[in-house]
This record gives C-alpha cells, sequence and structure tokens, in this order.
C-alpha cells in the first residue's frame, strides 16, 4: 500500500498475518462486553485477524524502515517473514536503508533486524543507523530483565540486539527525535516501557505510526482495554488515548503495525470510530 503525506512517500508493507483470541489483544475488556463488541469483527471461530506491516518511506532523500518483521524468526512464531519480499518488490535492498526505527523490542519487530551467516549472526541493514528509545534499549538489553522473562520474549533480543551494538549501528534518543527529514519518534510507552510512536511530516500533512499502541479497530473504539502484552496496562492506556485524541482532533492519518489499514479517527463515545482511508493504494 501506497500514501503521499505531502511531499514524502510512504509504502506499507506486510510482513504477514495472523488470527488471535480477541481476550488476547483486548485483555482489559469485561467478558461480556467484550462478546458484545467482537461481533461483525470476529470470524466463525470467534478470532480476530491482525496484520503484520512495517513501514517503508521514502523523505527527504533518505530511505527510512520502520518495523524489521519477524525475519528468520518467523518459522517459530507462525507468522510473518514476508518483509524482505515486500521490499525488494518496491526496489529496496538491504543496503538501501538509511535509517531502520524500532517502535519496541517484541520479536516480531525485531527479528528481521538480523540474519545468519553461518554460525555468526549479522545485521541485515549493515549501513543504516538503528534508532531506539533508551528506555526500551536498556530494557531488552538488561540480563537482569531478561532472566525474569519468558523464553519466547527474551531469546529474540539476546539473538537480535547484540549485533546491532557489535556494528555500531544503534542510536539512542532520550527525547522527541528527527531520525530524518519530517520523520520523529515520540515517546508512547505502556506496551513496552520505552516504546515509541514515528510522526511523519510534510508539507502541512501529518500521519502517526501508533506501533503497537493500537491492534485493531476495536482498540480504537474501547481506548481503555488492554493488551495481554502491554507491560504497564495503565501506562498503555494513556498513551493510546493522548495518541488517538490528537489524531482526531487534527485529523491526521493513523497507522500501527497491526491495524491493517492507514485510517483516521473520529470522537464516539468514550472512544473513538476508526475510518479506514479511501483510496489507499495495495
Amino acid at each position: 500500500m501506497r500514501l503521499a503525506i505531502g511531499a514524502t512517500e510512504v509504502h506499507r508493507v506486510r510482513d504477514g498475518t495472523d488470527r488471535v483470541p480477541p481476550d488476547m489483544i483486548l485483555a482489559g475488556a469485561p467478558p461480556d462486553e467484550l462478546a458484545t463488541a467482537v461481533i461483525g469483527h470476529a470470524d466463525a471461530e470467534g478470532m480476530l485477524p491482525v496484520a503484520y506491516d512495517s513501514l517503508l518511506i521514502h523523505s527527504g532523500g533518505r530511505v527510512v524502515l520502520v518495523d524489521a518483521g519477524l525475519g528468520e524468526l518467523s518459522e517459530s512464531e507462525g507468522a510473518g517473514g514476508k518483509l524482505a519480499s515486500g521490499l525488494a518488490s518496491l526496489g529496496i535492498a538491504p543496503e538501501d536503508v538509511d535509517v531502520v526505527v524500532i517502535s519496541h523490542g517484541h520479536a516480531d519487530h525485531i527479528g528481521g533486524l538480523i540474519r545468519t551467516s553461518g554460525d555468526v549472526r549479522v545485521p541485515v541493514y549493515g549501513r543504516a543507523t538503528h534508532w531506539f528509545w533508551r528506555d526500551e534499549w536498556t530494557f531488552w538489553t538488561s540480563e537482569t530483565v531478561l532472566a525474569s522473562m519468558p523464553v519466547d520474549l527474551a531469546e529474540p533480543a539476546r539473538a537480535c540486539l547484540p549485533p546491532l551494538a557489535d556494528a555500531d549501528l544503534v542510536e539512542l534518543a532520550d527525547a522527541e527525535q528527527e531520525v530524518a527529514p519530517g520523520i520523529v519518534v515520540i515517546p508512547a510507552p505502556g506496551h513496552t516501557p520505552g516504546h515509541v510512536a514515528v510522526v511523519i511530516e510534510s508539507n502541512g500533512e501529518r500521519a502517526t505510526y501508533l506501533g503497537d499502541s493500537v491492534f485493531h479497530p476495536l482498540n480504537v473504539a474501547y481506548p481503555d482495554w488492554a493488551c495481554v502484552f502491554d507491560v504497564d496496562r495503565v501506562a498503555a492506556a494513556a498513551s493510546r488515548g493522548w495518541l488517538l485524541d490528537r489524531a482526531a482532533r487534527d485529523g491526521s492519518l493513523v497507522l500501527a503495525a497491526h491495524l491493517g489499514s492507514p485510517g483516521r479517527v473520529q470522537p464516539r463515545g468514550h472512544g473513538y470510530r476508526f475510518v479506514p482511508e479511501a483510496g489507499a493504494m495495495d
């Protein structure tokens, strides 16, 4: 899918798709309210479809990748692994990427950062500066923290992040940071401690990539309902709330890693209504 944000060209690149139980991404919902809310959204088996998307952005002569998919982890995770072919279909080779922005350290966002060469893990985007929020990098590179996690959360970080540091490819943000012309990372903690959103602005137009602050239109409709993977549900709801509120007020486009389509949000009740963008090109 290709979008124009002013003079900036944005491609949504699909890494894969999956189906998940509603109480995984809407874990904070009262069961009776959840059963009603999913009507019209869930499939015949009661599952919700989710996408695995990254962004490829051309801005100011720079090629920027936002989130890196599952990569070689796709076999064990069961979804994803198509980002490389999606980039190739756009004429983008790994060496063409100037900047990589990682919204957070979960496997489906960092797995594609490295590849195995013999017995060694090496960065895929060997020319690119890789931006992380400092708190996020610290969290996912702390062996004390990783040792307290389930293995399926900890091992991707152990595998994918040290090769970036060894190659001196990592930059850490402590405050809102412009990482390429018109592309700014902003803190949106809660899903993980250093989760970020990415704002794209050009010629008076704006889009915001929400990362995993939103998984599904139902998270837009019920922003207080948490995801089971949120490290801090209160902080995640707060980040989701102000991101959606700003987008509703200024009419800007929103995208997210798992939402499946760009769109706009409108106030409705205690939440918002997600309106998919008309005319977006696949």
